[in-house]
């Protein structure tokens, strides 16, 4: 098997079996909206830009089945660049992104609240890294500060959650993905950091935004939980993004009830 999340076939992305998710045999979220972004960047991409915002659409499950993306510039623009991807299977749209590019300039001088958040330090990566592992997730929680778990068992708690994600393996074999395109990739954790409770995660993302001020900085991305709502069977939670040296960005992660991730209301 390919060491990468997906293989170039002509105008096609061949998912391996490590795009799949915890979800079930589909490519996971983080792998959709990665292929959506590193395409938007490929093609819109300038160094006087930051991708600024991206929204991640995901209104059908994507199957382990060849992919194409295609790419629209909506607004071109000396300050605003505004584009879409739009990921499909056997000629159906399985998802969508938006994303908003700006021109990067001079900071105002000014002095402006924020809500105080830290992260855990970063952890060390194990060695030599399992086969079959895309990448690495670290789970931490406010009640257990000095407690580090590979999985998400730390996560069952009724406090604030931190994630610390490096991905291991290329997105794209025979490409390294860029920054952003990490950062656009680790968001869609943003729903197991903020969703999750004491009795597991039974929310499934309907989308995802992130809003960056930089791209990452370093192999680690992390998320800090700030907020949650839910209602109806309906959820939203907002993360704070973190590199080595600090916040870069905010997520938003949009859910709908689902009972089937694998590793809810484990024994603890």
């Amino acid at each position: 098997m390919a060491r990468a999340i997906f293989v170039p076939d002509g105008g096609f992305y061949v998912p391996t079996a490590l795009a799949a998710g915890p979800w079930g045999p589909y490519v996971a979220g983080q792998n959709v909206g990665g292929l959506l972004c590193r395409t938007i960047e490929r093609d819109f991409g300038d160094p006087d830009f930051q991708l600024a915002r991206l929204t991640v659409d995901l209104p059908r499950r994507a199957l382990l089945q060849p992919c194409a993306v295609t790419t629209t510039v909506h607004r071109d623009g000396g300050r605003v660049r505004l584009a879409d991807a739009v990921l499909t299977q056997a000629d159906t749209a399985v998802a969508t992104a938006r994303a908003v590019f700006l021109r990067l300039g001079e900071q105002p001088d000014n002095t402006i609240w924020s809500s105080p958040v830290s992260m855990p330090a970063i952890p060390r990566t194990p060695s030599p890294v399992p086969e079959d592992y895309p990448l690495h997730v670290w789970a931490f929680n406010s009640d257990e500060p000095d407690r580090t778990e590979c999985d998400f068992s730390a996560l069952q708690q009724a406090c604030q959650k931190f994630l610390w994600v490096r991905f291991v393996v290329p997105l794209i074999l025979g490409e390294d993905a860029t920054p952003t395109t990490r950062a656009a990739m680790a968001a869609d954790a943003t729903s197991a950091v903020c969703q999750y409770g004491t009795n597991g995660l039974h929310f499934i993302n309907a989308d995802y935004t992130l809003a960056l001020v930089r791209p990452p900085d370093g192999p680690f991305v992390g998320l800090a939980a700030m907020t949650q709502c839910g209602h109806a069977g309906l959820a939203n939670g907002v993360a704070t993004m973190f590199d080595q040296h600090g916040p870069i960005g905010n997520c938003l992660a949009t859910g709908i009830a689902n009972h089937g991730f694998p590793q809810t209301n484990r024994q603890r």
